[in-house]
Order: C-alpha cells, then structure tokens, then sequence
C-alpha cells in the first residue's frame, strides 16, 4: 500500500497485479498562504483579494477597483495596499484627484 499527498487530499492506493484502486479520497480544506482554512471560509489575502474554501476549488476575488478611463497624460493611479484602493492623481501634484470616468472591479 502506498500513501501519497496531493494538495489536499489523501490518496490511499492498493496495488493488485498492475491495477491501482483508488480506495479513499478526504479532502480537508483549502491552503493559502500555508494557512488551512476549513470549508465556506472567507478571508482577505495581503495582496488584496477575498478568497472563499469551497468543497471542490477555492475561489478568489479582487477587492480593487481598477480605473480605466482618466486623463493618462497628466494622472497617475496609485495603489494603497492597506485600503485595497487606487487613487488617481496628478502627476505633477499627488494631493490633487483626478477625475475618473469609470472603472472595473
């Protein structure tokens, strides 16, 4: 009998005359970042995303809003990690918005 760890599960194999049976399959949960976190759990990851353990996939979605249509020439956007935002501002002046048409996210 060998015993071998994919991902999550734990596969237990039997061995009969070249013939592998799969005998049992657990799955236990998701792993992000080397945490484990148990099925329907949600929580946000550093790098700005909402992640939920599902029984067959763990989904992730970003929290940012991306903006798309802004004066380029003159705006820059910058990201703050702690708010999970990006605000446009003018390249020449940061305190100063710029106007932002619309976005995705």
């Amino acid at each position: 009998m060998n015993l071998k760890v994919c991902d999550l599960y734990l596969l237990i194999h039997v061995h009969i005359d070249l013939l592998t049976i799969v005998f049992c399959c657990v799955h236990v949960g998701c792993i992000s970042n080397r945490n484990l976190y148990v099925f329907g759990a949600v929580w946000k990851t550093e790098d700005c995303y909402q992640c939920k353990c599902k029984m067959n996939a763990m989904v992730c979605c970003s929290l940012v809003s991306i903006p798309k249509n802004y004066d380029r020439a003159n705006c820059v956007g910058l990201f703050h990690k702690k708010s999970c935002s990006i605000r446009v501002v003018k390249k020449t002046n940061p305190d100063i918005s710029c106007k932002v048409y619309n976005g995705v996210g």
